[in-house]
């Protein structure tokens, strides 16, 4: 597996807005007062075979962004797909927190984007203060069913960081692991992309694409 890191900014290139829809799951969640969760207690199932992508939704639509809530991820692989939601949705003030050993995975083709919208008009108007730490994305690629993809989709954010990120096998072959359009303040650090199953109309692969604007012209960072 090719390890690739290419920083391009890129104008010109459209926003892609991902839809999820509502889906009713047996594990009813209630928000607490207490803002740190442990995701297996709320429902998640690290055995990779139980679809966590609703569980998850759940959780994150369980509390506002004025708790600023952190989700912990216990050990374990907790697979995503595509039969009831196309994209993970998130909101302002949400920390992820990975164990060792805690894996988000998607397989078989399968298309999950975690989605950061902009629930206003302008550069200011998409969410803030979202942080993953120690996350692991894997995904996996067969001749049947094709690369399965992972994205951050990062619309009009800010104040996003990754910290100690692993990306793994889980890159669209004509897309990226992080889309930035128009956002500041995005820090990516000690992070890993690996995973190079490009296009056969493609010589390269970008990991990370920054879309700025005039306002925000080099406010990301990655070191």
């Amino acid at each position: 597996m090719l390890s690739v890191l290419a920083l391009g900014m890129i104008a010109g290139v459209g926003f892609t807005q991902f839809g999820s829809s509502n889906s009713s799951i047996n594990q009813t969640v209630v928000a607490h007062a207490a803002t740190k969760v442990n995701a297996k207690d709320y429902g998640m199932v690290g055995d990779g075979k139980t679809d966590n992508a609703p569980i998850l939704q759940k959780i994150i639509n369980a509390y506002s962004p004025e708790d600023n809530v952190t989700i912990q991820i216990p050990k374990g692989t907790y697979l995503f797909t595509n039969a009831d939601l196309k994209a993970i949705e998130l909101h302002s003030n949400i920390t992820f927190n990975f164990d060792k050993d805690a894996v988000f995975q998607i397989k078989k083709g399968d298309r999950m984007a975690f989605a950061y919208p902009s629930p206003k008009g302008g550069y200011d108007g998409g969410i803030s203060n979202v942080t993953w730490n120690n996350a692991t994305f894997r995904g996996d690629y067969n001749s049947t069913d094709g690369q399965s993809v992972f994205v951050q989709s990062i619309h009009h954010a800010s104040n996003v960081n990754f910290n100690n990120c692993t990306f793994d096998n889980a890159e669209s072959p004509t897309g990226h692991y992080i889309d930035i359009d128009g956002s500041h303040n995005v820090n990516i650090k000690g992070s890993t992309f690996t995973g190079f199953n490009a296009s056969a109309n493609f010589d390269y692969k970008e990991a990370i694409q920054s879309i700025s604007s005039s306002r925000y012209p080099s406010s990301n960072t990655y070191p």
